[in-house]
């Protein structure tokens, strides 16, 4: 450590411990080398519940299995954190590491320690804040609490109160949301102020609301989090101290050669995601920030989707499962055809729809997916909804959706409450905003699997497909806070009358497929076998 201010406290604990204020756990030697040693400290935390676990296991644990063994990764940011601790420096570090890499173990550990070393003196606050209560904090505190219940120099010393503070001595540990609502104005952290997430956190909340907490003290300012979109705060610290001591950044490959099961899991979510350039992958594992925004689907993705070697079909197969989805458009009040109103309103939306097969014996694929093939789709503009309802019933009933989506919101949601009406299978659906982001990021998914392929087709003389590929060109994505997506019409000059609906419908697909399980096609069957019923008495009634 070296600082004579931590030294100073350390020194102090000492003499309250020999003065009977604190009964030693361990030998003076041994609590002097835990204090100054974070390895040495997280050994004799757990080493003895790593033997019991051993010995109720009848065979040694892996290295990477050990609780006692802190990974280098670990080790040396806890040395970082508490040199700015001890150094009163003010520095701000950005801390990030991989998703599941242990992160929130990490963090326990240092809140621990901070309660252990700083506990003889007066005032010592370390405060810590996340985005949300429930996971984030509560999370957090399970942590600290695990450390505290196995700490030798800390065990059965240290009490909770109001919910949201530990405290061992005259040290404490506060536990405050950075929720945008959040009223958290006047703490004070004279040890460090940790913010968990930091890359979520709304910068102008941290800049008027917590960054004081550390104005009369000097504390240092540790923000943990991964990658996002270049716009969040915790990527604009990264920016400002690259090069320097100031940000640490352990990615995916790091952990997943500490540790076969790290690897594993990597993997695993890579084949899951398609690719190692998907967003979540770059952003979350990688630790690589993606653009705020730009082309939704690159070459290489357009490629993978119009790559199918299926023709386009008029009519379902025996054997196969089909799917709908749905994107409704507005009504015009010209009555002109489709082609007329695309030239007279160019910006009018589009409702296109599509219908997706699958072969339900197919096994579902190591990475948790089954093929799907866009095999044909319907294409309408300004059409009242009064006719599209019908049209889209007689469609659903001619390949005998098992699930489908249609797009709820807006102008659409008369037509997609009345079509679930009549095809239960056919759910009516008001994204969210986060809605709308896994349904962006499952697109890519599969997409960058190769799971989802449209017809096989030629453009010139296919019009509706040759209108999807240019709506896959020029479709955009916009990542916003939290780093939810959604997407975005193209802007500036001579993207008049271009259109995003077909791309927004096929995003639907994987609720498609969700939906089609056995209780919404058995809905489905009863209803179709109530409306053939209908159609059979109303023939019997006019032949009377």
């Amino acid at each position: 450590m070296g600082s004579q201010h931590q030294k100073a406290a350390i020194g102090l604990w000492l003499v309250v411990a020999s003065c009977g204020g604190l009964t030693p756990l361990l030998a003076r030697e041994d609590r002097i080398a835990a204090m100054t040693d974070p390895a040495y400290h997280r050994h004799v935390m757990f080493s003895r519940q790593d033997a019991l676990v051993e010995k109720a296991m009848g065979q040694p644990l892996q290295e990477h299995e050990r609780q006692a063994r802190l990974p280098w990764p670990q080790a040396e940011i806890i040395r970082r954190v508490e040199r700015a601790i001890a150094e009163r420096s003010g520095d701000v570090i950005s801390i990030l590491m991989a998703r599941q890499s242990g992160k929130n173990e990490c963090e326990g550990f240092l809140e621990a320690r901070a309660l252990s070393i700083w506990r003889a003196l007066p005032g010592s606050s370390w405060v810590r804040m996340a985005p949300t209560l429930k996971p984030q904090l509560v999370n957090s505190k399970l942590r600290l609490e695990k450390h505290l219940l196995h700490d030798p120099l800390l065990r059965g010393r240290w009490s909770k109160r109001e919910g949201y503070i530990y405290e061992s001595g005259a040290a404490q540990i506060q536990f405050l949301s950075a929720g945008p609502n959040a009223n958290v104005v006047g703490a004070t952290a004279s040890i460090a102020l940790s913010v968990d997430e930091a890359h979520k956190i709304d910068k102008g909340k941290f800049d008027e609301d917590l960054a004081p907490f550390t104005a009369s003290t000097n504390a240092p300012t540790i923000l943990w989090g991964v990658a996002a979109d270049k716009l969040d705060m915790l990527h604009e610290h990264r920016e400002s101290a690259a090069g320097t001591d100031r940000v640490l950044a352990y990615p995916a490959s790091v952990w997943c050669e500490l540790s076969p099961a790290y690897a594993g899991h990597y993997e695993s979510r890579v084949r899951e995601l398609g690719s190692e350039d998907h967003p979540t992958i770059l952003t979350q594992y990688r630790l690589i920030p993606v653009e705020s925004q730009g082309a939704f689907l690159n070459d290489i993705r357009r490629a993978a989707l119009f790559a199918g070697d299926h023709p386009r079909l008029e009519a379902p197969r025996a054997g196969m499962a089909y799917g709908i989805v749905i994107d409704i458009g507005g009504e015009s009040e010209q009555e002109l055809d489709d082609a007329e109103l695309r030239q007279v309103e160019p910006e009018r939306d589009y409702t296109m729809a599509w219908i997706l097969e699958w072969d339900p014996r197919q096994k579902i694929g190591v990475d948790g997916k089954r093929d799907i093939r866009v095999v044909n789709g319907i294409w309408w503009v300004g059409k009242s909804h009064m006719a599209v309802l019908p049209e889209l019933v007689d469609l659903c009933l001619k390949w005998g959706v098992r699930g489908g989506v249609s797009d709820a919101r807006g102008v659409g949601e008369a037509v997609a409450m009345a079509l679930e009406k009549k095809i239960p299978a056919v759910k009516a659906y008001k994204a969210s905003t986060e809605d709308v982001s896994q349904d962006c990021y499952a697109a890519l998914a599969w997409i960058d699997c190769g799971r989802l392929k449209f017809w096989k087709g030629n453009p010139a003389a296919d019009e509706q497909l040759r209108e999807v590929q240019a709506q896959a060109r020029h479709t955009r994505y916009q990542i916003r806070g939290h780093q939810q997506m959604r997407l975005a019409k193209p802007t500036g000059a001579h993207t008049r009358g271009l259109h995003i609906d077909g791309v927004k419908a096929l995003t639907y697909m994987h609720r498609a497929v969700e939906i089609s399980g056995a209780d919404a096609y058995q809905m489905f069957l009863e209803r179709r076998l109530e409306a053939q019923k209908a159609d059979r008495e109303r023939a019997e009634q006019e032949d009377s």
